[in-house]
């Protein structure tokens, strides 16, 4: 899947994400690659992300945000 993570000046593709896990703001959840469609609000926090080698990513987020999940593409929007 692709995910999209946007800043207020800046915009990051992320390409071959097979499970991405987000801190949401009840608690942390995860989106597998064919997730159904979801729009949720996010939290600061850690974002963790798997690519299809299997190599884990960890991002960390300081701001609140959204995210979308549609056909397979993530759009994380960071307010």
């Amino acid at each position: 899947m692709l995910v999209n993570i946007r800043e207020t000046h800046k915009s990051t593709d992320i390409k071959d994400v097979v499970s991405i896990d987000v801190p949401g703001v009840d608690s942390n959840f995860q989106i597998l690659n064919n997730h159904d469609n979801l729009v949720s609000l996010l939290k600061k926090g850690t974002l963790k992300y798997k690519d299809i080698t299997g190599k884990e990513y960890l991002l960390n987020i300081e701001r609140s945000g959204i995210i979308y999940v549609a056909n397979n593409n993530v759009k994380i929007i960071l307010l």
